[in-house]
């Protein structure tokens, strides 16, 4: 009923590869088709902390703080939603009873459901590289039904789209 998918590649190379190309989708507006920078909004350490990351005693206090935010993108957001969307939600949808069912798991309504839900967590202006991603990391689930596999392409996404937001000061997408 649920056969498992098997890759000729290691999750590990799938997930990571996965995580560029989401990258990829998310700056692509920006980066390759000259849309306009996203500069206001998001989380914007200079303005809560001051003009530049070197201004004197302000220094600790940025980079702290960016240090703080890279490691809520990097490590616990791509954790807390992936045990949500692909680890419960995504099986939940299939069976209340989602623990007998293997990572990986869905029906196209769950498949669906998580996908929009996935959308619907992200400012609208982010809504079709969410989609995208969305649909991408579903993916990582079910071809590689490893929950490691799903956390890395979105840790890997999310640090890409930290330096990028740093490089360019794009906090728009933050």
């Amino acid at each position: 009923d649920y056969p498992s998918a098997r890759l000729p590649f290691s999750p590990a190379i799938f997930s990571v590869v996965v995580g560029l190309i989401a990258f990829a989708i998310w700056v692509s507006p920006q980066a390759f088709f000259h849309a306009a920078p996203r500069v206001e909004g998001g989380f914007d350490p200079t303005r809560l902390l001051g003009d530049h990351p070197g201004s004197g005693g302000g220094n600790a206090w940025y980079w702290g703080t960016v240090a703080l935010r890279f490691i809520r993108l990097v490590a616990v957001v791509p954790v807390l939603e992936e045990i949500f969307w692909r680890a419960f939600l995504l099986r939940w949808l299939v069976r209340e009873d989602f623990i007998s069912l293997p990572f990986g798991a869905c029906r196209p309504l769950s498949f669906g459901a998580v996908t929009a839900g996935f959308v619907l967590e992200h400012s609208w202006r982010d809504w079709p590289a969410a989609l995208i991603t969305g649909l991408l990391f579903n993916l990582v689930a079910i071809r590689t039904r490893n929950l490691p596999a799903c956390v890395t392409a979105h840790a890997v996404t999310n640090a890409l789209l930290g330096g990028y937001v740093m490089y360019t000061h794009q906090w728009g997408f933050w």
